[in-house]
Protein backbone atom coordinates (compact mmCIF):
# COMPACT_ATOMS: atom_id res chain seq x y z
CA UNK A 1 0.00 0.00 0.00
CA UNK A 2 1.26 3.43 -1.31
CA UNK A 3 2.05 5.85 1.74
CA UNK A 4 1.20 9.54 1.84
CA UNK A 5 4.26 12.14 1.65
CA UNK A 6 2.66 13.29 5.08
CA UNK A 7 2.96 9.51 6.81
CA UNK A 8 7.05 9.93 5.20
CA UNK A 9 7.92 12.42 7.01
CA UNK A 10 6.61 11.89 9.84
CA UNK A 11 8.67 8.49 9.58
CA UNK A 12 11.96 10.51 8.78
CA UNK A 13 11.58 12.83 11.68
CA UNK A 14 11.01 9.95 14.35
CA UNK A 15 14.23 8.39 12.70
CA UNK A 16 15.93 11.39 13.10
CA UNK A 17 14.88 11.88 16.89
CA UNK A 18 13.51 15.51 15.87
CA UNK A 19 10.66 17.51 17.18
CA UNK A 20 8.74 19.17 14.21
CA UNK A 21 9.96 22.65 15.81
CA UNK A 22 13.50 21.35 15.25
CA UNK A 23 13.06 20.00 11.47
CA UNK A 24 11.29 23.70 10.61
CA UNK A 25 13.96 25.09 12.28
CA UNK A 26 16.29 23.04 10.18
CA UNK A 27 14.26 23.67 6.83
CA UNK A 28 13.80 27.24 7.53
CA UNK A 29 9.83 26.68 7.02
CA UNK A 30 7.52 27.76 9.41
CA UNK A 31 6.52 24.55 11.92
CA UNK A 32 2.61 25.48 10.75
CA UNK A 33 3.80 24.66 7.16
CA UNK A 34 5.67 21.37 8.43
CA UNK A 35 2.58 20.20 10.26
CA UNK A 36 0.73 20.92 7.36
CA UNK A 37 2.69 18.53 5.35
CA UNK A 38 2.84 15.34 7.94
CA UNK A 39 -1.11 16.44 7.99
CA UNK A 40 -1.12 15.99 4.34
CA UNK A 41 -3.04 18.95 4.09
CA UNK A 42 -0.66 20.44 1.95
CA UNK A 43 2.40 19.18 0.17
CA UNK A 44 5.77 21.60 -0.38
CA UNK A 45 6.55 23.47 -3.15
CA UNK A 46 9.38 22.02 -5.30
CA UNK A 47 11.73 24.22 -4.16
CA UNK A 48 10.90 23.16 -0.38
CA UNK A 49 10.66 19.30 -1.41
CA UNK A 50 14.02 19.25 -2.81
CA UNK A 51 15.07 20.89 0.45
CA UNK A 52 13.83 18.23 1.91
CA UNK A 53 15.44 15.63 0.16
CA UNK A 54 18.45 17.03 0.31
CA UNK A 55 18.66 17.87 3.99
CA UNK A 56 17.51 14.88 5.32
CA UNK A 57 19.39 12.46 2.52
CA UNK A 58 16.11 10.87 1.33
CA UNK A 59 16.26 8.64 -1.99
CA UNK A 60 13.29 10.67 -3.77
CA UNK A 61 12.35 7.38 -4.84
CA UNK A 62 10.43 6.71 -1.56
CA UNK A 63 8.80 9.39 -2.22
CA UNK A 64 7.46 9.42 -5.52
CA UNK A 65 7.18 5.37 -6.00
CA UNK A 66 6.10 2.53 -3.22
CA UNK A 67 9.05 0.94 -2.36
CA UNK A 68 9.25 -2.10 0.24
CA UNK A 69 12.34 -0.67 2.44
CA UNK A 70 12.21 2.74 3.97
CA UNK A 71 16.13 3.89 4.18
CA UNK A 72 17.04 6.87 6.22
CA UNK A 73 20.39 8.56 6.33
CA UNK A 74 22.39 7.22 9.56
CA UNK A 75 23.13 10.99 10.86
CA UNK A 76 21.57 12.44 14.06
CA UNK A 77 20.59 16.22 14.24
CA UNK A 78 23.63 17.93 15.33
CA UNK A 79 25.66 15.82 12.06
CA UNK A 80 23.04 16.68 10.07
CA UNK A 81 23.02 20.37 10.81
CA UNK A 82 26.93 20.40 10.60
CA UNK A 83 26.60 18.57 7.06
CA UNK A 84 24.42 21.21 6.22
CA UNK A 85 26.10 24.29 7.52
CA UNK A 86 29.47 22.82 5.95
CA UNK A 87 27.89 22.49 2.49
CA UNK A 88 26.68 26.72 2.61
CA UNK A 89 30.73 27.19 2.79
CA UNK A 90 32.96 28.12 0.41
CA UNK A 91 35.93 25.56 -0.25
CA UNK A 92 38.42 28.18 1.52
CA UNK A 93 36.22 28.37 4.33
CA UNK A 94 35.45 23.93 3.77
CA UNK A 95 39.29 23.43 4.35
CA UNK A 96 39.71 25.62 7.01
CA UNK A 97 37.08 23.63 9.59
CA UNK A 98 38.73 20.56 7.59
CA UNK A 99 41.88 21.55 9.16
CA UNK A 100 40.59 22.92 12.76
CA UNK A 101 38.46 19.78 13.19
CA UNK A 102 42.07 17.62 12.28
CA UNK A 103 43.88 19.90 15.21
CA UNK A 104 41.18 18.84 17.80
CA UNK A 105 42.73 16.53 20.40
CA UNK A 106 40.49 13.17 20.31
Amino acid sequence: MEQSFGVYLAKVLRYHNLSQKQAAMLLHISPQSLNNYILDKRLPDMNTMRHIIKYFHIDANHLFYETKDLEFSQLGFDELELLNLYRQLDEKHKHYVIAVIKNIPL
